[in-house]
């Protein structure tokens, strides 16, 4: 079987996300388990942070779309 390989983008845009339990190290604590869970190689994780999401400029997410493709 051919292990997946992922990228995951994480960002949080407020102080409010941060406090609710969306912070960068909360979201990388449940990205690592979901990718252990299903047997997923994680290669890296796209951070951008303080950057809104609905934002067309998230520098990581551009990335990452450009690396996978």
């Amino acid at each position: 079987m051919i292990q997946k390989r992922v990228g995951l983008c994480i960002s949080v845009s407020t102080e409010e996300q941060n406090i609710e339990g969306y912070s960068i190290s909360d979201q990388r604590k449940r990205l690592k388990a979901l990718c252990v869970a299903q047997s997923w190689k994680t290669i890296k994780f796209y951070v951008d942070e303080g950057i809104s999401r609905h934002s067309t400029e998230l520098p990581e997410l551009n990335k990452i779309t450009k690396n996978f493709h």
